[in-house]
């Protein structure tokens, strides 16, 4: 992640300011927060965010494609979670291998910093509880045999979003993001 910051310009030397990873280097510095919620009752949050005196965002505004539009609501309530935090997040999801389109060429297992694919049988397999769903592997494949699907099929409760603003919109009687 240091890398990366550096390179789009958030370096120390450039900014006057740390440049702090939240949860670690490989994601083991969390804390866990206790909350009353509907849905969850526990919140896992990199250590030094939640710690930290001040946070500034610097944030894009794009569509989304899970939540319709994305921008400093969204970026700091994902980024702000540790690896555990954001798969908790995003627990209703996972990868899938398009087998019919899968040639096997390994793009997708050398662009997974997580060690989560392997080829067997000359297919991509994905090991979900090692995926972090940071959709690498779906940028990688030349071929387009990646997806991220919702790894539940149950149906959402238009009761639970009465006065919730959102970006989305009825599609057929059921709810569906707004993807731009």
């Amino acid at each position: 992640h240091q890398l990366l910051a550096a390179k789009h310009g958030f370096d120390p030397a450039v900014i006057g300011a740390p440049v702090i990873i939240g949860d670690g280097l490989k994601s083991g510095n969390e804390i866990t927060l206790k909350y009353n919620g509907k849905h969850f009752q526990e919140f896992y949050f990199g250590k030094d965010i939640v710690e930290a005196d001040a946070l500034v965002n610097l944030s894009h505004f794009k569509g989304h494609e899970l939540t319709g539009f994305g921008g400093a609501i969204k970026n700091i309530g994902m980024g702000c979670a540790s690896r555990r935090g954001k798969m908790q997040q995003h627990c209703g999801l996972g990868p899938k291998v398009k087998r019919e389109k899968c040639v096997g060429c390994g793009a997708c297992v050398k662009a997974c910093a997580y060690d989560a694919i392997i080829i067997k049988d000359k297919l991509a397999e994905i090991f979900v509880d090692k995926c972090t769903l940071c959709g690498a592997c779906v940028s990688a494949c030349p071929f387009d045999a990646i997806i991220i699907r919702r790894l539940s099929q149950n149906k959402i409760n238009k009761d639970d979003f009465k006065s919730v603003w959102v970006y989305a919109e009825q599609r057929n009687g059921e709810i569906a993001s707004v993807v731009y």
